[in-house]
């Protein structure tokens, strides 16, 4: 009956464990079904924000949350879809607002190496150019900064919106810097871009690619970026044909930092520079949708799917006000969470199960630990061998159960084994003197209570307890 029990509570905890795995498996199998039917892209980036939150009528009260979005510039979504906490959220396309919406503004600051005199020529004829493509035609929503380095950086036209390109026209440059100071140059830069009050920012550097920076390293100068979530394109001019593996340096930073490298060595400026800028850094858009159903902080998730079925994700947590009365609190935390009571209930019949079954277990160990037999020396002072185990070795090396000491015995001479049904049954494990049960040699025998064993020239007398 006792085995029978421990059986049965086995095999009821395997049913349970093997029912949650494979309601596990399927939701898993599930989810890889929907997702295989179209391929991602490299996922994109939102941040939403709390419009408003007041009573709009009676005793209703709405909320009003707005996202921002962007995406990759090669990316077209054709499709847009927005989930909250994984429930879908039904979009109009009044809801849909493509980059810039509003008041939403794109800063530009460039910024044009000095340093070296030997490229005054590129600096005071060339750098003009560059400048004229970027001003030309400049909408009301891009802010336009412009400053120079060498040694350090110096602002020549500040950060702000130009109705024309008049102020930019105006500037010139010279080559007057002795040294290079790139990578220290390119952060001051990035910290002074990031303090500025824009919804999209870029940093476009023109140089050679040399810098004589000692402390401030490239890696330093792209850690900084990802983390202020700027790009850097960066636009190289190089003078001399030996000159041009400098230009890596400026290739690297524009595609650890999402930027665009451009090589104007041929000193040609594309009439589109401005547009494959601004691609860069104004992708995406503005969602607007109301978030009063929901409350606490959500998974919110824009879903955009391009006409190829390639799908971008990006995800935020956003917590939303809680205006729920107190009944609808409690009827939500019923619906949502009756699942924790079922799964508390399986895990707790599977650590009882557990529980049980381990006992049983231990008092099947303490049991089988118990003395059960035991050999006796006949000849000299009697030593007891001690059988507790339901399989036990007898021999002369020290890694059997019974060491007997004994030249006459083998390193591994015998093996006494405790059947299921309480038999004690003695083998000889190919022994050089050979195994003896009441004066037969044996290659195997059964043992009763008070047989005479003899392993080599070692007499013992087998001693049954239970």
């Amino acid at each position: 009956m006792w085995l029978h029990a421990t059986s049965t509570t086995g095999r009821n905890t395997r049913i349970i464990f093997t029912a949650t795995a494979m309601t596990f498996a399927c939701i898993s199998i599930s989810a890889q079904a929907d997702s295989s039917e179209a391929s991602h892209v490299d996922a994109a980036e939102v941040s939403c924000e709390l419009i408003s939150s007041a009573p709009a009528s009676g005793r209703d009260i709405k909320s009003s949350v707005t996202c921002d979005y962007r995406h990759d510039p090669a990316f077209k979504p054709a499709q847009f879809a927005l989930e909250v906490g994984g429930a879908k959220v039904r979009l109009m396309r009044d809801n849909i607002k493509k980059y810039p919406a509003e008041d939403q503004k794109t800063a530009f600051l460039v910024i044009f190496d000095v340093s070296d005199p030997r490229r005054n020529e590129t600096t005071t004829t060339f750098y003009p150019k560059i400048i004229a493509a970027i001003a030309k035609d400049i909408p009301a929503h891009l802010m336009i900064g412009v400053t120079t380095f060498a040694e350090s950086l110096g602002t020549i036209s500040p950060l702000q919106p130009l109705a024309s390109a008049a102020e930019l026209r105006t500037i010139s440059f010279s080559a007057t810097g002795a040294a290079t100071e790139l990578n220290r140059a390119t952060l001051t830069a990035l910290n002074s871009l990031a303090a500025e009050k824009a919804d999209r920012k870029l940093l476009l550097v023109v140089s050679d690619g040399k810098s004589e920076d000692t402390a401030y390293k490239l890696a330093d100068v792209v850690a900084e970026a990802k983390k202020l979530r700027i790009p850097i394109a960066t636009i190289g001019i190089s003078e001399r044909p030996s000159d041009t593996p400098s230009l890596q340096s400026l290739r690297l930073l524009a595609e650890k930092t999402g930027g665009a490298f451009f090589d104007f060595t041929e000193k040609t400026v594309p009439v589109d520079l401005r547009s494959k800028l601004q691609m860069l850094v104004e992708s995406g858009g503005r969602l607007y949708f109301d978030g009063s159903v929901f409350n606490g902080k959500k998974r919110v998730s824009v879903i955009l799917t391009d006409s190829e079925n390639k799908i971008a994700i990006a995800n935020t947590d956003f917590s939303f006000p809680d205006l729920r009365g107190w009944q609808e609190r409690a009827k939500d935390f019923t619906i949502t969470y009756w699942w924790v009571l079922v799964l508390g209930l399986v895990v707790f019949v599977g650590c009882v199960s557990v529980v049980i079954r381990y006992r049983r277990m231990h008092r099947e160990r303490r049991l089988q630990n118990r003395l059960v037999a035991e050999f006796r020396a006949l000849d000299g002072d009697e030593t007891r061998y001690e059988v507790r185990k339901s399989a036990v070795t007898l021999g002369r090396d020290i890694q059997n159960d019974i060491v007997i000491i004994n030249s006459s015995v083998s390193a591994r001479h015998a093996e006494l084994h405790r059947t299921r049904q309480g038999i004690f049954r003695l083998s000889d494990l190919g022994s050089t003197n050979g195994t003896f049960v009441n004066a037969a040699q044996i290659s195997a025998a059964d043992l009763k209570d008070g047989d005479v064993v003899e392993v080599a020239e070692v007499r013992l007398q087998f001693k049954i307890f239970d």
